[in-house]
């Protein structure tokens, strides 16, 4: 499969990682507000993390 635009997928592809990555820490500052034990935020964190990696490659 060949690709048309490679340097708009990049920068989509980009995009939505800092978007990710910028949402992440208004979400840990809720749950630690909350009182989350660190454990559960970890596996929380490891289950979405490995449904995400799922997803993309089967």
């Amino acid at each position: 499969m060949s690709i048309k635009h490679p340097r708009l997928v990049g920068n989509t592809i980009l995009w939505v990682v800092a978007a990710i990555w910028g949402s992440s820490y208004v979400l840990m500052k809720m749950v630690t507000n909350a009182q989350m034990p660190a454990g559960m935020i970890n596996g929380w964190r490891g289950l979405i993390a490995a449904s995400f990696v799922g997803l993309i490659f089967f």
